[in-house]
């Protein structure tokens, strides 16, 4: 007995002990600033367009092979235009494009792309999936979020407008310490209520908190660490859960880390002072009323007089004068305790504002300011943070971006853990690409469109390839763009979901129905059956990578789903020949051999042309990109 507890001793201590960080541990691939390597040498010097066909087609000569050539032009305005707008062209584009024989016939394309407001959309649907953006708190019924769509919004606005992604990642963060928001008049103005929206990003996670009807402290830790956590991997390709409770087992990253790193969201989400998240008991809850003072006092009366009645509510209620934002409680926040076993019941020394010890540069190390200019009533440590995380010359931030976007370009990123840059992550294919990619993007002004722009317009991209399954979004999207039904209106309210027959769909008595898919509500466990057949997730952190299956649902979707045959009516009224339809269905002509097949088709049904448009939108070709 005596030996075993001795043992068990000996565990728990070695459990607990924190790590020193060394010179070797500084020396792992992702932890290492990146380094801008020279152009490689190659042979096939005509079939370099930038620079990333350099390290590409190095790579390929060194196995012995060489670039194939390039995908034919329908095949590559229909990719271009789904991976930057997540939309067919259009008949007419495809044949302006194939016409157009101009040298830079291609090059052109990819900017109008660019300059679409329907490529905020696209990527900002990337964005919302990183950082796990939903409507809803998951917790005690999964209640709806007021108003929290208009992040969405944001992100949406800031891709189209290309906000360099530093002040991207500075407003997501600390949006509210950048601007003195409580002494400013109300109504906001557009910067400071954008700056505010912004930091939805740190409401994405989910709160045990919200609608909570009894006292749960574990909630409000739970809440601190899914914020921290997700932070972490969204913006820095690093998984912390097992820090919690003791040093990482994998990567070098020291227990008392992960705490230094959650005093960094300690004065916003403080155990000790927390306010509710969605509930109102007569105190003060997590959003922020953009009211006048007289307008937010009779709120706040009608509020505690337990909304006396519909009419009264909608008379004193963010549509824009509610923002679902964070921001610090106050400027002298409860001391951050390093976690025994991760158990708020076991709290241990205390410990400072920090960031991870392997990653921090020991000349310019990360330092909170005693006084931010931009605002006294905030802490500036999150301020701080996310200019550390900005850095040109941070190890992480600029690689894990880059590396997202590619994986969005090609399926796979240079790194496939897109999530994971730690030890037990892949290792980069190509890791002078994605040092050369990243500090282009950070020393070019942290541009993400630029950075698309040299991607599009490199051999590499323009390479035949095998073909990818349409995300849920835009198998939806392109549907009603063919068919002529797709509303195209800019931001706003969500749309809404319905249950109809026992089956999730978007509610069909809203006039917003067929707004694109970006805008129906998020919310975590009412997902539209048809998108979920098509592997549109759940969202209880973050989607790094959407999963592709293949199902029967998808089939039985495609048959029998009202949303399908309102879909096929449309498209049959629209497209009268067989060349119409090819070229808005897939980008090309019909081969002879198919245009001979469907007239036989025809003849033998009696002119069943809806029932042509039904294949073809059923078709592999419909839901697959080259």
């Amino acid at each position: 007995m005596k030996k075993l507890l001795v043992t068990l001793m000996s565990i728990a201590a070695t459990a607990h002990a924190d790590r020193e960080i060394t010179d070797t541990d500084r020396q792992f691939w992702s932890f290492k600033k990146p380094v801008r390597a020279p152009l490689p040498a190659v042979t096939q010097k005509a079939r370099v367009r930038t620079p990333i066909d350099a390290f590409v087609l190095a790579k390929l000569e060194a196995q012995g092979q060489a670039f194939k050539p390039d995908t034919d032009r329908n095949t590559l305005i229909r990719r271009l235009s789904f991976d930057m707008l997540g939309l067919p062209p259009s008949p007419g584009e495809v044949q302006a494009f194939v016409r157009d024989r101009g040298p830079d016939a291609y090059e052109r394309l990819v900017d109008r792309m660019l300059a679409s407001p329907r490529y905020g959309e696209r990527w900002g649907r990337h964005w919302l999936d990183v950082v796990g953006f939903s409507e809803s708190s998951l917790f005690l019924q999964d209640k709806l979020r007021p108003q929290s769509w208009r992040f969405r919004d944001y992100v949406i606005k800031a891709m189209n407008a290309d906000k360099p992604f530093d002040q991207f990642i500075e407003e997501q963060l600390a949006g509210d310490e950048m601007v003195n928001w409580r002494d400013a008049p109300r109504p906001f103005t557009q910067d400071i209520q954008e700056k505010l929206v912004a930091t939805g990003f740190l409401r994405c996670a989910p709160d045990g908190t919200d609608n909570q009807p009894i006292e749960q402290r574990d909630k409000r830790f739970a809440t601190q660490q899914a914020t921290l956590e997700l932070t972490a991997k969204a913006l820095m390709g690093l998984t912390l859960n097992c820090v919690r409770c003791h040093a990482h087992k994998y990567d070098p990253i020291r227990h008392e880390d992960y705490y230094r790193m959650a005093a960094l969201f300690q004065p916003a989400l403080d155990p000790e002072s927390w306010i509710a998240g969605n509930t109102y008991e007569g105190g003060e809850v997590r959003w922020i009323l953009n009211m006048t003072p007289e307008e937010e006092a009779a709120y706040h009366r009608d509020v505690a007089e337990g909304y006396k009645n519909e009419k009264t509510r909608r008379k004193h209620v963010y549509p824009s004068a509610m923002i679902w934002a964070l921001w610090d409680v106050s400027t002298t926040p409860s001391p951050t305790h390093l976690l025994e076993r991760g158990s708020f019941e076991t709290p241990g020394k205390v410990v400072i504002p920090g960031v991870l010890t392997v990653v921090d540069d020991p000349v310019r190390p990360f330092t909170v300011p005693a006084r931010l200019e931009e605002n006294p009533h905030t802490t500036g440590r999150r301020l701080a943070f996310a200019r550390w995380l900005t850095r040109t010359d941070n190890p992480l931030t600029a690689r894990v971006f880059v590396n997202r976007v590619w994986q969005y370009h090609f399926g796979t990123g240079i790194v496939a853990t897109t999530d994971d840059f730690g030890a037990r992550g892949a290792r980069p294919t190509h890791p002078e690409l994605l040092d050369w990619l990243a500090l282009e993007f950070a020393e070019g002004g942290w541009s993400m469109k630029r950075l698309h722009r040299q991607i599009l317009l490199s051999t590499t991209y323009r390479q035949r390839r095998a073909p990818r399954r349409l995300e849920a979004e835009a198998v939806r999207d392109a549907m009603l763009a063919v068919s002529g039904d797709l509303d195209q209106r800019l931001y706003g309210e969500s749309v809404k979901v319905a249950t109809v027959d026992g089956e999730v769909v978007v509610d069909p008595k809203d006039p917003a129905r067929n707004r694109r898919s970006v805008y129906i509500v998020n919310w975590r466990t009412q997902i539209p059956n048809f998108l979920k057949a098509f592997d549109a997730p759940v969202v209880e952190t973050n989607v790094p990578k959407r999963g592709q299956s293949v199902i029967p649902q998808q089939a039985l979707a495609l048959m029998n789903s009202a949303f399908m045959h309102e879909r096929v009516a449309s498209f049959a009224s629209r497209t009268r020949t067989i060349d119409r339809a090819y070229l808005a269905a897939f980008a090309r002509l019909p081969e002879r051999a198919e245009t001979a097949q469907i007239q036989a088709y025809l003849r033998k049904t009696g002119g069943d042309w809806a029932g042509v448009c039904h294949s073809l939108l059923s078709s592999n070709e419909f839901l697959y990109v080259d």
